[in-house]
């Protein structure tokens, strides 16, 4: 079994980089001097959403959902088809060498009123997993968590798309305190904050950053600020996140199904003074 080979000139990324998957086979007695070739797509997109799916895949290095205006020409994936990708555009700038091949996909709203949402890049030579969510059908509809799976079968890589469950959630059970949150390394402008007594769900927006937030209580200066690694489900104590007046709420990690879920909670002493005993 052998890579994907390029058939395109390598130096530069202004012709699409056009990917077969080759397997070569042994062939038993009495041709066991053959060997059979097997040319195959070698990256085949299918999915189960009731929805259709515009894809746009490139060569690229970065994970983040792209911000650029997307080619005029992409192609669509109808509800629970499949799509072989035989062209991956290339990303001005980038030489092939540190590139490699990335999809990310939106649902098909063409005609719609509104700005795309595209997910975040899903590296196809990766076996692994990759979760992301997508805008509901309307306004105010709740989003779509997708899971995308991709696999290794003989020469080509299987990107199945499937209907996924959210991966974290933040409740903040404080009855008087908003938590601003960040992931780990991304700008400020990524922020974003839950209100006393709410929840929210999420994903990272950086899948290439750790899976980290860096928290504070709104009101309390950065110097405050306190990181929580949620790469590791299994640990269920936290650092203690503190408030203006010198006390602190309570962390702690649980798992809700598939969900890791942290968890924001006043104390005993604070809880007693709001209700005034």
């Amino acid at each position: 079994e052998l890579p994907a080979v390029d058939i395109s000139e390598a130096s530069d990324l202004d012709p699409p980089v056009r990917a077969l998957g080759i397997s070569v086979q042994d062939l038993p007695a009495p041709f066991e001097r053959t060997k059979l070739v097997w040319i195959v797509p070698r990256y085949i997109v299918t999915h189960d959403l009731d929805e259709a799916l515009l894809l746009w895949p490139r060569m690229g290095t970065g994970r983040r959902a792209p911000t650029e205006s997307p080619p005029d020409d992409l192609p669509s994936l109808p509800p629970r088809g499949s799509l072989a990708l035989d062209d991956i555009p290339g990303e001005p700038g980038n030489s092939w060498a540190k590139s490699l091949p990335l999809l990310s996909v939106c649902f098909d709203r063409r005609g719609a009123q509104g700005q795309k949402q595209w997910s975040l890049q899903i590296p196809m030579l990766t076996v692994g997993d990759t979760w992301f969510a997508l805008d509901g059908k309307a306004p105010g509809d709740p989003q779509k968590v997708i899971r995308a799976s991709t696999q290794l079968i003989g020469a080509t890589m299987f990107v199945s798309l499937t209907r996924g469950s959210w991966p974290f959630c933040i409740e903040n059970r404080s009855l008087t305190h908003s938590i601003v949150f960040v992931q780990e390394g991304c700008e400020a402008t990524d922020e974003w904050v839950v209100k006393p007594c709410q929840y929210q769900r999420f994903v990272f927006l950086d899948p290439e950053r750790p899976k980290s937030l860096v928290a504070r209580v709104r009101g309390v200066g950065r110097g405050k600020e306190v990181t929580y690694q949620l790469g590791d489900l299994s640990r269920t104590s936290m650092p203690s996140l503190q408030v203006p007046d010198g006390d602190a709420l309570k962390v702690t990690l649980q798992m809700n199904g598939l969900t890791g879920t942290l968890v924001f909670s006043d104390t005993s002493k604070q809880r007693l003074i709001r209700s005034g005993n």
